[in-house]
């Protein structure tokens, strides 16, 4: 399975589905002309805050039913479809990361519940919420210092997000909560070449 991680100070919430977010994969387009000839009439093709990566230019995320003047800088209108394409900065998946190999079982249901006894014996059980709890463990062959430096800040964040990629579809980034604050790293057989993070979270369902 592959799973992304994503780290904010500041909550991300998408105007669609509240505290999540979708800024996963990304298309790329050599400039402003071809970021216009993108035909936006689909909405299944493109939805809103669909994002496309202009090499020349940065990244810029589609607003379906926005009407702004376009500019061409900060804000690009496509020559047939509708809506607008809005400059991004900084970039948002600077503080994401990919992982292509990962043991990731699905992610188990459980509930947050108040449980008690009542003056007449009787127990209830108020469910607080809906939870699901996973562990990812990132192997050794996509560990590097760069990958140990990003969960370093990754742990430090306000706000931490996954998310996860099944049959090809990347699922919308999930605020999450870690069971554990010390940082996750570990050596397989106390060796030095064979690092592992084991990160356990639980994140609320919707």
């Amino acid at each position: 399975m592959r799973v992304a991680f994503r780290y904010s100070d500041t909550l991300l919430v998408d105007t669609v589905n509240e505290k999540e977010t979708k800024f996963i994969d990304v298309v790329n387009v050599a400039d402003i002309n071809g970021l216009k000839l993108v035909d936006t009439s689909s909405v299944t093709n493109y939805p809103n805050k669909t994002l496309i990566n202009v090499v020349s230019g940065g990244l810029y995320i589609f607003n379906r039913t926005s009407t702004t003047t376009p500019d061409d800088i900060n804000v690009v209108q496509p020559t047939i479809g509708v809506g607008r394409w809005l400059k991004l900065t900084p970039p948002p998946t600077s503080n994401m990361k990919k992982f292509e190999s990962v043991k990731c079982p699905k992610p188990l249901l459980s509930l947050d519940a108040d449980k008690g006894v009542q003056l007449n014996r009787r127990r209830f059980t108020h469910i607080l919420g809906k939870i699901r709890e996973n562990t990812v463990i990132i192997s050794a062959n996509e560990i590097d210092d760069s990958i140990i430096e990003f969960f370093e800040l990754f742990y430090g964040a306000n706000y931490k997000y996954v998310a996860y990629c099944n049959n090809g579809e990347w699922s919308n980034f999930k605020e999450i909560d870690l069971n554990d604050t010390q940082f996750p790293l570990s050596y397989i057989d106390d060796s030095e070449y064979l690092p592992e993070l084991t990160i356990s979270f639980v994140a609320m369902e919707v």
